[in-house]
């Protein structure tokens, strides 16, 4: 009679190993769950480019150069400042820059432009009024560039034109991103001319100003 491990090892020579294992239990397997959708790609959204406040204002500012070159600026007490049928008193600059901001009239205390500031107000006068407005934008490296000057020799300048009341900056319009300088206010020769005599609050200055505008209306023609 066979032994036990006799007969365990005549069932192993029978079994074919060439041949799959088969079994009777049953193996639950656990359901698998699908994988999850994608998740949902948002598109991005278009930035609008922010508009330069200056661009939504920027007509307040237009002038018509030629009208405003057919004032004459009163020269006496008992008249007043006129409007001409066409343009005086100017070529391609106001004809009252060099006498008003250049060369000065007797009487008239408005502060003078050296040589280096003249060059400065040239740029922004054309800037302004060539395009038709009062102001422009202006870069101190944009100047510097035009001039071959260094940035802190314009600056000075600049600085220099706006304590004199040659031009004037406006605050509200900063330089804005990369995009635009900061604005200025530019003081056309007469205007300021204008102003000041407007503003002498002291009658004896008043009465010597207006005298040395006559002498300066005629020598202009």
């Amino acid at each position: 009679m066979a032994t036990k491990s006799e007969r365990a090892w005549e069932g192993l020579e029978s079994i074919d190993v060439s041949q799959p294992t088969r079994t009777n239990r049953h193996i639950d397997e656990p359901d698998i769950a699908p994988p999850p959708d994608p998740p949902q790609r948002t598109p991005p959204r278009k930035i609008e480019p922010e508009p330069d406040p200056f661009e939504l204002v920027k007509e307040r500012y237009r002038v018509n150069l030629p009208e405003l070159l057919r004032w004459n600026i009163a020269s006496t007490p008992d008249q007043e400042h006129v409007q001409e049928d066409r343009p005086t008193k100017y070529l391609m600059f106001d004809n009252y820059y060099e006498p008003v901001m250049v060369k000065g009239v007797r009487g008239i205390d408005i502060p003078l432009q050296n040589g280096e500031e003249q060059i400065i107000y040239w740029w922004f006068y054309r800037k302004s009024y060539g395009f038709g407005y009062r102001v422009c934008a202006m870069g101190q490296l944009e100047l510097a560039h035009k001039l071959k000057w260094g940035k802190e020799r314009v600056i000075g300048y600049i600085e220099s034109l706006i304590v004199k009341g040659h031009i004037r900056k406006l605050e509200e319009f900063p330089p804005f991103r990369n995009y635009r300088a900061q604005i200025f206010e530019v003081m056309l020769p007469r205007k300021l001319l204008e102003d000041y005599v407007n503003n002498l609050a002291d009658e004896k200055r008043r009465k010597v100003a207006l005298k040395a505008l006559e002498k300066l209306r005629r020598k202009l023609g």
